[in-house]
């Protein structure tokens, strides 16, 4: 009932599906100014699942997001699977 005294939990799944993959690097040689951008797949898996974990307490909560599928194509590339984590500042 008191919003100034209350915590939250939540645990759960997030899903994505990535439609492309964009980098763009720029740079300077002797003054002269150059940028550079390619869109390719990048060997990225396409589809993406994560487990989500939210504990928060008042207008404040901490995260962490792990990635349960691998960053690369199976067999292209190292096995990577991202983190995340933070602070999240609440605007309700």
């Amino acid at each position: 009932k008191e919003n100034k005294r209350n915590f939250h939990l939540a645990i759960g799944a997030i899903g994505g599906w990535v439609s492309s993959v964009i980098t763009k690097q720029k740079w300077e040689t002797d003054g002269e100014k150059f940028t550079e951008r390619r869109k390719n797949n990048f060997r990225v898996t396409p589809y993406t699942l994560d487990l989500a974990i939210r504990f928060g307490y008042r207008r404040t909560a901490l995260f962490l997001t792990y990635a349960l599928t691998p960053l690369f194509i199976a067999n292209e590339g190292l096995p990577v699977y991202p983190i995340s984590f933070g602070v999240q500042l609440l605007q309700f």
